[in-house]
């Protein structure tokens, strides 16, 4: 009997009938019998699990074979067509063409191969194969007890329930569900691969087509959960925060569920304003469509340069930036990247003076030698949402804040551009070159501030 695709792959053991004995072995396993020894009432069919035994004489079981729930064993295929020696019929009945003694220990199944004979059947090695060498495989297999089993509907359930496991646990380990794409398709082959290997070399037959649905199944679970759920958290905190953090600072508070809270948190922090220098002048010099493009080629040079060095993006005032520096995500030596990040606009800014030289008359002089002008400090200060219930911005307050927009200010005083106060200076007074400037007194302040000049990186 064929599958209900059409090949064969299993052969019946024995035929019941409504009669004296009811089963009757098939034409294969008849002979195998008589081959044996076995008796005619000396196969057992075990099918709680799933196993035939033919028993000699004496009781002792010669051969356990696999079967299906009807009774059919799995037909073991030693290769294609006429792996087996074919010989012509007439060599049967001439003893001058064929010595008898040729017949001594072997066995011998008399069948059509020819294609008008209509005995070709579809196997799993050949399309075309005859049919009395498919009996010839089943009879072969059980003299030498070689048979193919299948795992049993348990063991098939256990190892899906371990393979979908540890793929769900391997698949977490990432941050980006994106990046496990490729272990599902690799779990899938490594099964194929181990089922293939266990067929050829130990005639046992694991399911393939549940196992690989499960892991992929398992894999997209995952992949919906963390995109749907546990990547929630994370869109929800880069909708909050991406116009005036990095990318990885938001990573950095997705890791260590630090989720925003509405109102203000007091921190340690280091406040940043910059503007530039006579901004008002420019506005003389350039029509209104000029000043918006020369603004915002600005804007978003700085802007960049702040957020590569972990600042935070407060606000823009006209030409002037507020940020600052440990909020909302802690940053260690959060004094250090403010004062690199104000280094690196300076060079920034000198890098865009060439550029706007080398575009000749398009942009005045003025434009041509563009200053900013920097205060830097470092204390205590509130940061949070803050605003009203309709419309609200994370910001910051504080007499920290207030300093540090002052030493902004009043560094064209002393005619310098980046004016830091001493409270940034003492962590980081190794890695940069400083100038000791002065005490400032800045109003409602009564003691005054030690300032420097910030030159450049050590």
């Amino acid at each position: 009997p064929q599958d209900e695709d059409g090949i064969i792959r299993r052969a019946p053991t024995a035929i019941y009938f409504e009669g004296p004995n009811h089963v009757y072995p098939t034409l294969v396993l008849a002979a195998v019998m008589d081959i044996l020894g076995i008796p005619a009432d000396g196969f057992d069919y075990d099918f709680d699990n799933s196993i035939l035994r033919l028993s000699d004489t004496t009781g002792t079981v010669i051969r356990e074979i696999p079967i299906d729930d009807k009774g059919r064993m799995f037909v073991n295929y030693y290769g294609r067509f006429k792996t087996f020696y074919y010989l012509p019929y007439m060599y049967c009945f001439d003893p001058e063409m064929l010595d008898p003694t040729y017949w001594e220990g072997k066995v011998a199944l008399v069948g059509a191969s020819l294609p008008g004979l209509m005995d070709l059947r579809n196997t799993p090695v050949q399309e075309t194969f005859a049919g009395v060498e498919i009996h010839a495989n089943t009879m072969h297999s059980i003299l030498q007890n070689e048979f193919v089993s299948t795992t049993s509907a348990r063991t098939n359930f256990n190892t899906i329930l371990i393979l979908s496991i540890f793929l769900g646990i391997i698949v977490s380990i990432p941050k980006k569900p994106l990046y496990t794409i490729p272990v599902p398709l690799l779990g899938i082959f490594a099964w194929n691969l181990y089922s293939y290997n266990q067929f050829f070399n130990s005639l046992v037959m694991w399911e393939i087509i549940r196992p690989a649905l499960s892991l992929g199944g398992t894999y997209l679970g995952v992949f919906l959960y963390n995109f749907l759920v546990a990547e929630k958290d994370k869109r929800f905190l880069k909708d909050t925060f991406s116009t005036y953090i990095s990318p990885e600072l938001i990573d950095q508070m997705f890791d260590a569920k630090e989720e925003p809270q509405l109102g203000g948190e007091e921190g340690y922090h280091t406040a940043f304003f910059t503007d530039i220098q006579s901004f008002s002048a420019f506005s003389e010099k350039l029509s209104a469509t000029d000043l918006v493009e020369l603004l915002n080629d600005y804007l978003t040079e700085m802007t960049d340069t702040l957020l590569e060095n972990r600042g935070t993006l407060d606000k823009y005032i006209g030409d002037a930036i507020v940020a600052f520096y440990g909020a909302p995500a802690p940053v260690d030596d959060h004094e250090y990247y403010a004062c690199l990040t104000a280094v690196l606009m300076q060079e920034r800014l000198s890098e865009m003076r060439d550029k706007w030289r080398g575009e000749g008359d398009r942009w005045p002089e003025i434009v041509h030698n563009m200053q900013n002008r920097i205060g830097i400090n470092t204390g205590k200060m509130v940061t949070g949402n803050m605003g009203s219930t309709m419309r609200m911005n994370y910001t910051m307050m504080g007499d920290t804040v207030n300093l540090a927009a002052r030493l902004e200010s009043s560094a064209k005083q002393y005619g310098i551009y980046i004016q830091v106060a001493n409270e940034t200076y003492t962590p980081c007074k190794d890695k940069f070159i400083w100038r000791d400037l002065d005490f400032v007194r800045v109003m409602g302040k009564t003691e005054p501030a030690q300032v420097y000049e910030l030159i450049a990186v050590a």
